[in-house]
């Protein structure tokens, strides 16, 4: 159950004259949200009139009443270590990291030959025509000139469906063993 403020907030400075008609008189305790509006209707829903209470707190009016807007206090927080994780991972997030954890020592290192490339990559972009040296600029190959491990993927994949048939056959057999005896 979420509640709006989280806590009951303390409106004891504040000074809000009683001629003002609150659209929620109990804005400050924590309550459960009663509406949610797009802000589109909200908007239609405000007037211009806007009342100011103090520098950071201040009441609009609106077609349902006054609202109170801003801030009413500020939380004295000590020292705390928070850690906040959000993991909202895509299918496609997932399979590539299944790829990247299967692919583990079947890609082709690019440094593994360094020399042999060195001269690779030399004898592509140097040569000698009408009696004078050509140079090209040595460009990195696009990743369409990459090797596809697709095949190699697929039969892991499949291997891996084996094995997770036998593991559920297995445990099958040992529910039925333990319900048994």
């Amino acid at each position: 159950m979420e509640l709006n403020p989280s806590q009951t907030l303390d409106i004891t400075n504040v000074k809000i004259p009683n001629f003002f008609n609150l659209a929620d008189k109990s804005f400050y305790e924590a309550d459960e949200i009663n509406v949610l509006i797009s802000a589109d209707i909200f908007f239609r829903v405000l007037t211009l009139n806007t009342y100011k209470i103090n520098e950071e707190f201040f009441i609009k009016e609106s077609q349902l009443g006054w609202i109170a807007c801003g801030k009413l206090q500020e939380k004295e927080v000590g020292k705390q270590n928070q850690c906040f994780m959000a993991r909202n991972d895509t299918l496609q997030d997932t399979l590539k990291h299944f790829f990247d954890l299967e692919g583990l020592g079947i890609r082709d290192d690019p440094f593994a030959n360094e020399k042999y490339q060195e001269t690779e990559i030399f004898n592509e972009t140097v040569g000698f025509k009408n009696h004078r040296y050509v140079v090209q600029l040595p460009f990195r190959k696009s990743y369409d000139e990459l090797s596809d491990n697709y095949s190699l993927a697929k039969q892991r994949l499949k291997i891996s469906g084996e094995d997770l048939a036998t593991i559920l056959h297995c445990t099958r057999s040992t529910v039925k063993l333990f319900s048994i005896t």
